[in-house]
């Protein structure tokens, strides 16, 4: 067997190189409104201008710290989580998912995602 020391040495300027970028770019937490009840004509995830549906809040997305906060009311529609984030809602009593059919709420594989204070049922 024969050691090879320069990819070793190149790996460790690599690993050095990913660790010190993020410091660099660290990203502020969002919070991204939704509102099924908004019946203004912009929506831009504002508090002001809310998402009316919870799916355009989780393509807004951009940093795993970001929140999509669910107002109260009920969600006809399948939600799918295809980024790291928390989904939270105002309370389990007032704010509910009512998937159309098949599961109300899918989660992409080898995702960070909470979701707290809200019920999640399918239409029966």
């Amino acid at each position: 067997m024969r050691v090879l020391t320069a990819p070793r040495q190149r790996h460790h300027v690599l690993l050095a190189a990913t660790v010190l970028v993020p410091c660099g770019s660290a990203s502020e937490a969002r919070t991204i409104h939704v509102d099924c009840t908004y019946t203004g004509p912009i929506s831009d995830g504002s508090t002001t201008h809310p998402y009316k549906r919870i799916n355009a809040g989780i393509g807004d997305v951009t940093a795993e710290e970001d929140k999509v906060l669910v107002r109260p009311g009920v969600y006809w529609e399948n939600v799918v989580i295809d980024k790291s984030l928390t989904l939270s809602g105002t309370g389990p009593d007032t704010t509910v998912i009512k998937g159309k059919a098949g599961a109300a709420v899918t989660i992409r594989p080898n995702l960070r995602v909470t979701i707290e204070k809200l019920t999640v049922s399918i239409r029966q």
